[in-house]
């Protein structure tokens, strides 16, 4: 199989499998080959996911926002160091082009998570979850700060009179 993974499941650091769960097979559009065999979430499995979720939200929460965008910027490091291996993986499963999902899957997913991870350790600036619009944040960042310098000055001017 092309495409086979070590299980059906990556739970809590650890792959899992649950054999009565309904198989799946993965099929490569393109030729109609069968590149992988899988097994559906049991509710047993979901619910080993639910735990480890739960159990993790709280180290989660705890991190301080910058450190929050830290992980999220390694995430996107990840995934470009991989994009040769990942957009394989892409096309396999979806039958798109690979000159399409070497630039466009992998890569966006790496830009969104590099801007979500500025975000949450920057200032909080609306911005329609648009990557695209990073450059328009910075604007908007060093609009916002130069409107506030100039309303404080415009405030101790006034408390002078």
């Amino acid at each position: 199989m092309k495409a086979q993974p070590k299980a059906s499941h990556y739970i809590n650091g650890r792959y899992v499998d649950d054999e009565q769960g309904r198989p799946l097979e993965v099929v490569y559009p393109a030729t109609g080959e069968t590149i992988a065999r899988l097994h559906a979430a049991t509710p047993n499995i979901v619910e080993l996911a639910v735990e480890a979720a739960r159990a993790a939200q709280g180290a989660w929460a705890a991190l301080k926002p910058v450190e929050r965008g830290r992980i999220l910027r390694k995430a996107a490091d990840l995934l470009v160091a991989r994009n040769e291996e990942l957009s394989r993986l892409e096309t396999l499963d979806t039958g798109k082009p690979i000159q399409e999902t070497t630039v466009a899957d992998p890569a966006s997913a790496a830009e969104a998570l590099e801007f979500f991870g500025g975000v949450v350790a920057g200032p909080v600036v609306s911005t329609w979850g648009m990557p695209a619009m990073a450059g328009v944040v910075v604007v908007l960042i060093v609009a916002q700060q130069l409107w506030a310098v100039r309303t404080r000055a415009r405030s101790r001017r006034s408390l002078r009179v």
